[in-house]
């Protein structure tokens, strides 16, 4: 760390959490010193450049790096002799299988920084984690090191597409069990210029960020719930939402469609665990997980339908996947969560051997690196049997779908957001010039 820099701020973990946030101190001139594994993360920062995609991140990591000691953004496997400041960002997933969360990444971290802080250090946990891991596990790991540490959570709680705007506006909740370490928090985070709201613990702080992704997932369930009871009666759920919606003074309903992302896909699972070990069973939470994860074999189950009344198999078709990151607005280069990953493995096994892939925002080397053929959304028309549209980018909008669909092949056409309805009404549920366009909820 630059002998200029006593006061920069130690982020451990270069991803989306650790990268916003540096960007984020960085843009209200604070030193930061980035700790980061992986090595072509590291290498690709200390050129200046990100290794993800989120508006405004990269300016101005490219402004604060430079080739001297001078530099006020510094990126390292190797850590300093001593951390005022440390925020731990690291990657806890769940483990799905073991039924329980993955938190080696978060020990190792805590470990090195127990064995640098000082009296006068503060430690930050920034990573999502179930309820009690930072008394149960944090805490005690520092203790080894320093009797009373100064240790606080605050939650990421930021959208990707808008994460730095959402860090320099959006209220910082601080979880701390003493006002010293709420006090040195609220200091630290006052700097990003945004207000700083106190919880009476580390638990209910981290119970903060778990509820409002548990909760976004439960809104999207209902969504889906409404998509699944209207293609039930034949009714169009877009149609039923949006006139619900219309000037109404309620919360809106959601669109329906596959929750996919790195964090509403584990989160309620942390939640659940949470909840489970302390002998209560959440069952508005779990039902919402399985909703949400029963999507994609509903839309392979629509397929089939369709493909059974044309007396058409899966291996004889070629399949397009289009809008392969996990959402489209607002955008992103990220695969975590995709619902790619849910589709590619029963498609397979389904016999399909033509597989294409078509992304607004990823690299052809990207797509081709999972197997696919990469080609663009106009290709993807004109050759597939099959294209199924999977987020909602805004570039849909601009493509010219009617000249597209002027041929006259037979055409599946699964559009999982709904971004062409409106257009293509005529299509809905319905055979023209072999076209067949289909989606969540869509109805009759």
């Amino acid at each position: 760390m630059s002998t200029r820099s006593p006061d920069a701020v130690c982020i451990v973990g270069m991803g989306y959490v650790g990268l916003t946030l540096a960007a984020a101190f960085l843009a209200k001139g604070a030193w930061v010193y980035g700790i980061e594994a992986q090595e072509s993360v590291r290498r690709q920062l200390q050129r200046g450049q990100i290794h993800l995609l989120e508006p405004g991140v990269d300016e101005i990591i490219h402004q604060c790096v430079s080739d001297s000691e001078d530099s006020r953004f510094q990126v390292s496997d190797e850590w300093p002799t001593q951390i005022k400041t440390a925020v731990i960002c690291v990657g806890t997933p769940y483990d799905r299988v073991q039924s329980r969360p993955n938190l080696v990444a978060l020990k190792l971290a805590v470990e090195q920084v127990a064995q640098r802080i000082t009296d006068e250090s503060l430690v930050v946990i920034r990573s999502t984690v179930p309820v009690g891991t930072t008394r149960s596990v944090v805490l005690p790991i520092l203790r080894r090191h320093n009797r009373s540490p100064q240790l606080v959570v605050a939650p990421e709680r930021t959208i990707q597409g808008k994460a730095l705007e959402e860090l320099l506006s959006l209220p910082q909740v601080i979880g701390a069990d003493d006002a010293a370490s709420f006090a040195r928090a609220e200091a630290l985070f006052s700097r990003l210029g945004t207000e700083v709201i106190r919880v009476s613990s580390y638990e209910a702080a981290e119970l903060v960020k778990l509820a409002c992704n548990a909760h976004t997932d439960v809104r999207y369930s209902f969504a889906n719930e409404v998509a699944g009871v209207a293609a039930a009666v034949g009714l169009d759920a877009h149609e039923i939402i949006e006139a619900a919606n219309h000037h109404y003074p309620r919360p809106p309903i959601a669109r329906p469609g596959f929750v996919g992302g790195s964090c509403l896909t584990k989160d309620p699972y942390h939640l659940l665990y949470t909840a489970e070990l302390s002998g209560y069973q959440p069952r508005l939470i779990a039902a919402a997980r399985a909703v949400n994860e029963s999507i994609p074999e509903m839309i392979l189950q629509q397929v089939e339908h369709v493909l059974l009344q044309q007396q058409r198999s899966w291996s004889e078709l070629k399949v397009t996947l289009s809008g392969l990151a996990y959402k489209g607005k607002p955008e992103t280069d990220d695969l975590r969560g995709s619902i790619l990953w849910e589709l590619l493995p029963p498609l397979k096994a389904r016999g399909v051997q033509h597989l294409q892939g078509h992304d607004f925002v990823l690299d052809d080397a990207v797509i081709g690196a999972h197997g696919l053929t990469p080609v663009t959304l106009a290709q993807a028309i004109e050759t597939s049997d099959l294209v199924l549209i999977l987020n909602d980018h805004r570039d849909y909008g601009m493509f010219a779908l009617e000249e597209a669909l002027s041929g006259e092949h037979q055409l599946l056409l699964y559009d999982l957001w709904g971004v062409y309805k409106q257009r293509i009404e005529h299509l809905k549920g319905s055979q023209h010039n072999g076209i067949h366009y289909m989606g969540v909820g869509f109805g009759g």
